[in-house]
């Protein structure tokens, strides 16, 4: 139709200021659907069905004369149990042939020193976890009349293994309470870590680590806040070396720190918006005259006040949803790369949240240009005329 033809000829008008509001408001509509999109991103990670699932309460350091009774008192709150396993920490001593302290000291050596120095807290199970999938190598599920001379034939995590620059077959030594134990990579594995469940960087097989003094690591999902601090106080009473993690205050302190960050992020992304009118406006004020001169010349020829509006909300929703699909396009490419890279989680763009943005920065932009284009069509060609 002639008036949506006409509104997007505007756009490219002589001392047009398009390129620059287009180009202000979509860095502002960026900014806030950037935040909106990671924001919902890290709570869906901090949603209470991955606790209902995976446990919001760690119980460490349950020693294995423990277990039964540690068990008894779940069964009894009616808490069940999710997860356990047990665990045994030792340290990195020698890789591929190389004493650690001299690995860490070789600037040559690109690994992180966290890395060699910490200490290894793993596992010993037959089987994979949903959590978890073998990328390459084989899984040993048992070793019979394992020989302490012999490598221990271990699975480790992807990012570990990058880490430490280990690759199937590779050896390395682990310091298990005062024993040497020649390791051996036998497979690789890819974690999902955002499922908050019991997760390892190395697994042994089953008939190994099983004489190591250890102890083992319960979970358990508690939603009455009351329920937990009951279970807590009977553990704590009866035994007090058991460590309790309740995972449900650290959620509640992240969602505090976010909310805050959030805030000074939108902050930012309103004064963008905010600049962003003012260049509209500074351009609606500066093309006044010539809006004036095209809208008289267009009444003289016969167009009606009705034609003139539609024009001009073709042109302002032409430059409202311009700047807002350029900030969603943006927005979108941006957060692939957090996602997937940055947080390590699927990447989820949610098409809602894009449109609602879009729909309410179009419509903020023009309601604001046709609030300011009221006295185009008040104003008769003959005066224009006479003003020129």
């Amino acid at each position: 139709p002639f008036a949506i033809r006409q509104g997007l000829a505007n756009l490219h008008r002589p001392n047009n200021q398009t390129f620059t509001i287009i180009l202000s408001l979509g860095l502002g509509v960026f900014l806030i659907l950037t935040l909106l999109l990671v924001q919902r991103l890290l709570l869906q990670q901090l949603d209470s069905d991955r606790f209902a699932a995976n446990g919001n309460l760690f119980l460490i350091d349950v020693q294995p004369d423990q277990q039964a009774g540690v068990e008894s008192i779940l069964k009894e709150l009616q808490c069940q149990v999710i997860q356990t396993a047990p665990m045994v920490s030792m340290r990195l001593t020698e890789m591929k042939g190389r004493d650690v302290v001299e690995l860490a000291k070789d600037p040559k050596v690109d690994i992180p020193g966290w890395t060699l120095r910490r200490d290894f807290r793993c596992t010993y199970r037959a089987t994979l976890d949903d959590s978890e999938t073998l990328l390459s190598g084989k899984w040993v599920p048992r070793v019979d009349d394992w020989d302490t001379d012999q490598p221990a034939p271990v699975s480790i995590e992807k990012g570990i293994a990058e880490d430490l620059k280990l690759t199937l077959g590779d050896q390395v030594v682990m310091d298990v309470q005062g024993l040497l134990l020649t390791l051996q990579i036998a497979s690789i594995r890819e974690v999902d870590w955002g499922t908050m469940g019991l997760n390892f960087f190395f697994v042994f097989p089953e008939g190994i680590l099983e004489e190591a003094l250890g102890f083992h690591v319960y979970t358990t999902f508690v939603e009455d806040p009351k329920l937990s601090g009951h279970l807590q106080t009977r553990l704590a009473k009866d035994y007090a070396n058991i460590t309790v993690i309740d995972l449900t205050l650290v959620v509640e302190a992240l969602e505090g720190i976010l909310e805050k960050v959030a805030l000074a992020i939108r902050f930012m992304a309103g004064f963008t918006i905010f600049t962003g009118i003012l260049i509209l406006l500074a351009s609606l004020i500066s093309g006044r005259g010539e809006r004036m001169k095209q809208m008289a010349l267009l009444r003289t020829l016969g167009a009606s006040n009705r034609q003139i509006w539609r024009i001009l909300c073709s042109e302002y929703a032409a430059l409202g949803i311009l700047a807002s699909v350029a900030g969603a396009v943006l927005a979108t490419l941006a957060l692939w790369p957090l996602a997937t890279q940055f947080f390590d989680t699927d990447f989820d763009a949610n098409p809602l949240t894009i449109l609602v943005t879009i729909v309410m920065s179009g419509g903020a932009t023009l309601a604001l240009g046709l609030l300011l284009s009221r006295s185009v069509t008040r104003t008769s060609p003959l005066q224009v005329i006479r003003q020129e």
